[in-house]
């Protein structure tokens, strides 16, 4: 498949490889999309859209899309990855959506700069913001493979992860984090979070210890206390605990800390 791409594309250079690489490089490539990138000049992507060869990869329709054969495989082309930094960074200055301006942002860089990041973790906050948990993950995961890897990233990405059904993703992501946590509230979002994605994949036994420990370490924080202590008496009633899971649901909330573990 590889060689087949080559083959197809390795040809075009130039204009036409320019103009190509840019569709490519959108979401929904029109025929203004290559013009922004090329100083505005549709009428010029419209002329080499026509061409004999560019037809064979490419093709436009009367809407003014443009769908390109080799999109799905473009990371191939020979111009390797500087040339296509350079694309999202044009990209970049001209796209006017925040979420996709960010993710240009972060296609054209080689590492972590503040203002990338910054843009990324608003684009992901966005993306949670209208439900999105897929988009979002993969924002933050943009931001972690930049060199922006923080605890705090960390555990977003894994819980959005979680949120749109990747709980395995959100597993590993989380046993590495949970580490650089001191104990508090921060440590026991984690580690419950880490429970519910063992309980997803039917981990019951193994739920039991990252519950417990984030029922002691949740402190003053009620909401969190609840979750995790709900969890952890689901966890108990799949591992055949009936008793002490129907102690956990019923557990007087304002009792001191430390009281989970003797349940």
């Amino acid at each position: 498949m590889a060689e087949l791409v080559r083959l197809r594309t390795g040809h075009f250079d130039g204009e036409v490889g320019d103009m190509l690489l840019a569709a490519c490089s959108v979401t929904d490539a029109t025929v203004e999309s290559p013009g922004e990138c090329h100083q505005g000049v549709v009428e010029r992507v419209v002329e080499l859209l026509e061409g004999p060869e560019p037809k064979a990869s490419c093709r436009s329709s009367q809407s003014r899309d443009v769908r390109a054969s080799t999109s799905g495989t473009w990371h191939l082309h020979p111009g390797g990855p500087g040339r296509r930094r350079r694309m999202h960074r044009t990209l970049a200055v001209v796209e006017v959506q925040p979420e996709l301006k960010a993710r240009h942002m972060a296609l054209g860089a080689a590492s972590a700069e503040p203002d990338t990041l910054h843009a990324l973790d608003d684009a992901a906050a966005a993306a949670v913001a209208r439900g999105a948990a897929a988009a979002a993950a993969d924002l933050y995961g943009l931001a972690i493979g930049l060199g922006g890897d923080t605890p705090a990233r960390r555990l977003s990405a894994a819980e959005q992860h979680f949120r749109s059904g990747d709980t395995r993703r959100a597993g590993v992501m989380l046993e590495a984090a949970v580490t650089d946590f001191g104990p508090g509230p921060l440590r026991a979002t984690a580690l419950t979070l880490l429970g519910a994605t063992r309980l997803a994949e039917h981990d019951y036994a193994g739920a039991l210890v990252p519950l417990t420990e984030a029922a002691d370490e949740a402190g003053d924080d009620l909401g969190l206390l609840v979750r995790a202590q709900l969890s952890l008496s689901r966890a108990k009633t799949m591992t055949g605990r009936h008793e002490a899971a129907r102690r956990q649901a019923s557990w007087p909330w304002r009792m001191p800390r430390g009281s989970a573990r003797r349940s």
